[in-house]
């Protein structure tokens, strides 16, 4: 029997060494391998995009409406709409010819209606704020051939025992049939907002302390009107003539008629007043000027310190201590 050496012995333990780390070795890849194929077969894989929808195709544009036909004109929006009403009455228009409203402050408008919607009578509708027994009416009478009516606005009540200053509102509503030809319009106020509309007259006197005053659609042959102060705006016809005194504020006059006024005269003190007046005519203006401006958009020479345009046939007469007027052709 060969005994085994030393030596023999250490090679037979290197070799069982060597073939064990060969084992581990082969195992640990043949878990890798494992591992990788696990690894490999549980991947998501991106989907391909999907295509884009197509574009919705454009919906065809509205047609567009037709406009609607101008309603009647109707008081301003400033105009208080919460007041209630505290009287009313009316007026055979076969006894009327001139109109006179005086009216301390608050609101006033003077309109037409057709005869069908007011009986054919002339309409005079008082509101006022809070308890009309707070209120006196307003005093109306017919002297002569004139509708006279007052506010009444401040009285002093033993009862009461103190001042009523109530907001108060007259409505005057003239039928058709009588609105076309009236004699002499008179509208004289403190202050407040007034708003006429839709007659004709031979003259309309408007005497306005402070506040703003508007007509709409009116004929007027001869227009007068006397302004401490406040916004004036003036729409109609004014044919014949247009006189105009101003110590302040801001007046507009819009003629929309086709004929320019005979005659104009203007006396400004201070403020801002401009005549957009008829393009076919012919005016002779003679402006006095202390200060302020006078600017004309009409074509014209100078003739003896005068501006003449066309034949010169109607008169203007600015006299203007300051201020600014411009006298132009309407749009």
């Amino acid at each position: 029997m060969v005994k085994l050496t030393r030596d023999s012995y250490i090679k037979i333990a290197l070799i069982a060494l060597l073939c064990m780390v060969i084992c581990a070795a082969l195992g640990r890849c043949a878990t890798a391998a494992v591992d990788m194929t696990a690894a490999y077969t549980s991947r998501t894989f991106p989907s391909a995009p999907d295509a884009p929808d197509a574009p919705d195709a454009p919906e065809a544009p509205d047609a567009p409406a037709a406009p609607d036909a101008p309603d009647a004109p109707e008081p301003p929006d400033a105009f208080e709409s919460s007041l209630t009403e505290i009287g009313s009455h009316e007026v055979d228009p076969a006894e009327v010819r001139n109109l006179s409203i005086q009216w301390a402050a608050g609101q006033v408008a003077v309109q037409t209606a057709p005869d069908g919607e007011c009986g054919g009578k002339i309409q005079v509708r008082e509101r006022a704020s809070g308890s009309a027994k707070r209120v006196r009416p307003l005093s109306m009478e017919v002297s002569g051939e004139t509708l006279c009516i007052n506010s009444n606005e401040a009285v002093w009540s033993f009862w009461q025992g103190c001042s009523s200053f109530a907001s108060k509102r007259l409505e005057v509503t003239i039928p058709e049939s009588a609105a076309g030809n009236l004699g002499t319009v008179e509208v004289d106020g403190a202050s407040g907002m007034y708003w006429l509309a839709g007659f004709s007259c031979d003259k309309l006197d408007i005497a306005l302390a402070s506040g703003m005053l508007d007509t709409v659609g009116i004929t007027v042959r001869n227009l007068v009107a006397d302004i401490a102060s406040g916004q004036v705006s003036l729409e109609g016809a004014f044919p014949q003539a247009i006189d105009i005194t101003a110590a302040s504020g801001s007046i507009t006059v819009t003629d929309t008629g086709s004929t320019f006024p005979q005659r104009i005269d203007a006396d400004i003190m201070s403020g801002e007043v401009v005549l957009a007046l008829a393009k076919e005519c012919g005016f002779t203006a003679d402006v006095d000027r202390l200060s302020g401006n006078f600017t004309c958009g009409y074509e014209t020479s100078q003739r003896d310190g005068r501006y003449v345009h066309g034949d010169g046939a109607s008169s203007v007469n600015i006299n203007l201590t300051s201020g600014n007027v411009e006298l132009k052709p309407q749009a």
